[in-house]
């Protein structure tokens, strides 16, 4: 039946499990993501491309690079913000404190040149200042 069938309109729950090795171990680390969105979360183009068409249960393997989520570092990708442009509410009226090392979508970025509300590309909480 079609209607089991993943495609790009689809929301699925999906188990990662991500394995790699450094100098020092190999290393195994596993997620659990509920609600993932197709149209609107993002994955790379290759990954949703692999899941199309897929049911319920079936399993992708798949190599992935560093750069295959966030852009190789770059200086003129970072950007200072005060803190009334972090507005972090997503579905709630209360805005959560920004951390260090998070992770947020842009679209919670206000006044920021080049970032939309709808932008769901990852950025990187790497510095917090006291406001004077």
């Amino acid at each position: 039946m079609e209607l089991n069938r993943i495609n790009t309109d689809s929301i699925v729950d999906m188990i990662f499990h991500l394995k790699w090795k450094s100098d020092a171990a190999n290393h195994t680390d596993c997620y659990q993501a509920s609600r993932i969105n197709l149209w609107r979360d993002y994955l790379p183009p290759f990954l949703i491309d692999e899941m199309r068409g897929k049911q319920a249960g079936e399993k992708i393997e798949a190599r992935l690079r560093s750069d295959d989520f966030l852009p190789a570092f770059n200086n003129q990708n970072i950007f200072q913000i005060k803190r009334g442009q972090f507005d972090g509410r997503l579905n709630t009226d209360e805005a959560p404190t920004p951390g260090v090392g998070r992770f947020y979508p842009k679209g919670i970025l206000k006044n920021v040149a080049g970032v939309f509300n709808a932008n769901v590309q990852p950025f990187r909480c790497a510095q917090l200042t006291m406001e004077i």
